[in-house]
């Protein structure tokens, strides 16, 4: 017969002492041995087992039980049975984790928060009014004390201050809340860490450009007054970027009020093809745009309302056959360009004939006869400079052109780290051309009054009426790597006592003034005057007016390295030297330098000269290349001495001045005389020294001369120097 039974429930119908073999045996061994003692039902007639009944043991079915359920017996067909256990089958308690929450529909678990009490099951509330209706806390009761309301804490109820853990992240979709960040201040500034960007709408975004197409006409005649105010207002929000697009045109942008870029604000074009350009009767100190600090200006052109041009004119009829630079406006003044006939003055455009604005004719306000010939045009009035910065910081001025202005070009006074960068000045502080008047010609730079961190670079500057660069009390500054096309025609159509030149510094510290060209700076090229700590090196000065560089007082200037040429145009310069000195300075160093006159008449008198009547404390002449020059390679004051009565042919070097120098005292000589011709005030000392080792030499300094005596003292070479003032 056969045995379906699980082993455990086999082993627990077997007795211990026979359940380790019961597998070993056969079914009738089974029955043999146990059927008959009480402990099977039998057998039926095929030798199966039967199943149980009361009482009795029995064969049972195989079975697996459901989920969730457990054994509960088994019944006479042998079958166990299962049932799903109630909790009064369970024991131990439950856990909080294994308990259902409680919903607004559904019964579950509630944990009692802080404020309420707990006593054997029951939850009690706090005390609350029993005297009248009213809100205490976060709960409101009625006239019997009853709670009617609860709500939900304000922060107004709370006292304290949240802690960081207890204010949410700021997520992208969100524009509050805690923000973790590497920077900030007291005042709650965020400073937006690398890698962090800052989240903003496209309305945020575009609100930060400008775009000038939307608001300016740019035809030439327009006045842009009312689109002007309009940026403004949105310009003050500072921060943000005016952009001038090519598709404005070529035609200029008219305004008679300034554009006013607030803090962080820039105005850019594309590429300089965007003209800006004045009205007539604009009287603002700043014709074109001011500036409050942390400014960008780059690739914009602005026009002071003038022209450069070529023209004729045929009695009250004026002829425009090129335009150079700007253009023709009706209530323009017309003057000559230097050259030429100039028109009666003053003589101004009252109409527009075939021309309006550029070639063509132009009807004047009186008769003039003038042939062909390169002629000028400005607005007349008091108009002032196209750019007044005053007392603000940081700003880039780059690849811009800056043109036709009558007055001062960019005026910065008491401002700090205003840089000029690849930027072109045309037919600025020209006035003069009109008037006739010295003081109507103007620089294109001014640093007015004392700042420092200026800088003007790779920028080129054309008929300038003034000096181009002109820095005053300004420190650590720089002008490097600018040209200066400047032009000698105030020599004959202005004659005057002092004329531009390409760099100007009076009363400046720590100036560098490195890499520069000049060409024919009527005055001085390189103009210093009572600075200090100024160095002037590898620069080029060609036809020069007076100097190439003059130094007047101050000290600690640094003079090495340059190229100087053809100075002295001007036949009456007062300062004769390619590099001069005027006006007692100290500490300075004149060296590597190459001063030479390679013209066929030189007018370079000397290569290095020195006022007399100055003195030059610890002056260094090192060895510079001085040829060519009219009279001599020193001058003046360091100009070499006369020697006389110093036996037959003595010689001096030519690098010899009253300072130092060095002779070969004639055959036959026993006393050599050098006589200054500039006498010293003070002789404070001097020195004689052989270079063969000549024993016995002895001297005598005066304030007009140095007598050197010795025994066999023809032929010998010695060095001297003098100390003095």
């Amino acid at each position: 017969m056969k045995l379906a039974l699980l082993g455990a429930l086999t082993l627990a119908l077997i007795p211990a002492a026979h359940a380790a073999d019961w597998h070993k045996a056969n079914p009738n061994t089974l029955y043999q041995s146990y059927g008959q003692s009480g402990y099977f039902a039998g057998t039926d007639s095929s030798g199966n087992l039967q199943p149980p009944a009361a009482g009795v043991r029995g064969g049972v079915l195989p079975a697996t039980a459901p989920t969730h359920e457990f054994g509960t017996g088994i019944d006479t067909t042998g079958a166990p049975q299962f049932a799903q256990p109630a909790f009064g089958d369970l024991s131990g308690t439950a856990a909080p984790s294994q308990l259902p929450a409680a919903t607004t529909v559904n019964l579950g678990a509630v944990q009692v928060g802080t404020g309420l009490s707990v006593s054997s099951g029951t939850v009690s509330l706090p005390s609350v009014n029993t005297s009248g209706a009213g809100t205490y806390g976060n709960v409101t009761t009625d006239a019997q004390g009853r709670i009617t309301a609860v709500r939900a804490p304000a922060f107004t109820d709370v006292t304290g201050t949240a802690t960081l853990g207890q204010i949410p992240t700021i997520p992208a979709s969100q524009t509050s809340g805690l923000v973790a960040t590497a920077g900030g201040n007291a005042n709650a500034t965020l400073a937006y860490p690398s890698g962090a960007p800052i989240q903003r709408t496209q309305q945020q975004r575009a609100s930060d450009r400008i775009n000038a197409a939307d608001y300016f006409v740019c035809d030439g005649a327009t006045d842009n007054a009312t689109a002007v105010a309009t940026v403004n207002t949105l310009l003050a929000a500072k921060n943000k970027t005016l952009y001038f697009p090519a598709s404005l045109g070529a035609l200029p942008c008219l305004t008679s009020t300034p554009i006013t870029l607030a803090l962080g604000d820039s105005m850019i074009g594309d590429s300089s093809g965007v003209t800006l350009a004045t009205t007539q009767g604009n009287t603002h100190t700043s014709l074109l745009f001011n500036a409050q600090g942390n400014n960008v200006i780059s690739g914009l052109t602005f026009d002071g309302g003038g022209a450069e041009f070529t023209g004729s004119s045929s009695g009250t009829t004026l002829t425009v056959t090129a335009v150079g630079t700007g253009r023709l406006y009706v209530g323009q003044v017309l003057a000559w360009a230097g050259t030429g006939t100039n028109f009666a003055s003053p003589t101004t455009i009252t109409a527009y004939g075939t021309g309006t604005g550029g070639v063509g004719t132009y009807t004047e306000s009186q008769a003039n006869t003038i042939s062909s010939e390169n002629m000028v045009a400005f607005f007349g009035g008091s108009g002032s400079y196209l750019l007044n910065m005053s007392a603000q910081s940081n700003a880039l001025l780059s690849n811009d052109v800056f043109q036709n202005a009558k007055n001062i070009g960019m005026n910065i006074g008491t401002s700090s780290n205003v840089a000029f960068a690849g930027d072109t000045f045309v037919n600025i502080g020209q006035y003069w051309l009109a008037t006739g008047l010295a003081n109507s010609r103007h620089q294109a730079i001014a640093f007015s009054v004392s700042g420092s961190g200026e800088s003007v670079t790779s920028s080129t500057f054309t008929d300038i009426g003034l000096d181009a660069i002109s820095f005053g009390a300004v420190s650590n500054s720089v002008a490097s790597g600018n040209t200066c096309n400047l032009s000698l025609l105030q020599l004959t159509a202005l004659p005057t006592s002092t004329y531009p030149a390409c760099v100007y510094a009076n009363a400046a510290t720590g100036l560098t003034i490195t890499g520069n060209r000049s060409y024919n700076a009527l005055g001085n090229s390189y103009d210093i005057y009572q600075s200090n700590n100024v160095s002037i090196t590898g620069n080029v000065a060609v036809n020069s007016g007076s100097a190439g560089v003059g130094i007047f007082g101050g000290s600690a200037h640094n003079v090495t390295g340059n190229t100087i040429s053809d100075s002295g145009q001007w036949a009456s310069a007062p300062f004769p030297g390619g590099v001069s000195f005027s006006g007692s300075s100290n500490n300075d160093t004149v060296s590597g330098n190459v001063v030479f006159d390679d013209q066929g008449t030189p007018t370079q008198k000397y290569g290095i000269w020195g006022n007399t009547g100055s003195t030059y404390s610890n002056l260094t002449i090192g060895a510079n290349t001085l040829t060519g020059n009219l009279t001599g390679p020193l001058g003046g004051v360091f100009g070499p001495p006369g020697v006389t009565s110093c036996g037959t042919s003595p010689s001096i070097t030519a690098n010899s001045s009253r300072l130092s120098g060095t002779v070969t005292a004639g055959s036959g000589a026993t006393t050599c005389t050098l006589t200054f011709g500039d006498p010293f005030s003070i002789v404070k000392g001097a020195t004689v020294t052989s270079r063969s080792g000549l024993a016995g030499i002895s001297y005598t300094p005066a304030t007009a001369t140095l007598v050197v005596t010795a025994t066999g003292l023809g032929g010998t070479t010695f060095d001297y120097t003098m100390s003095g003032q």
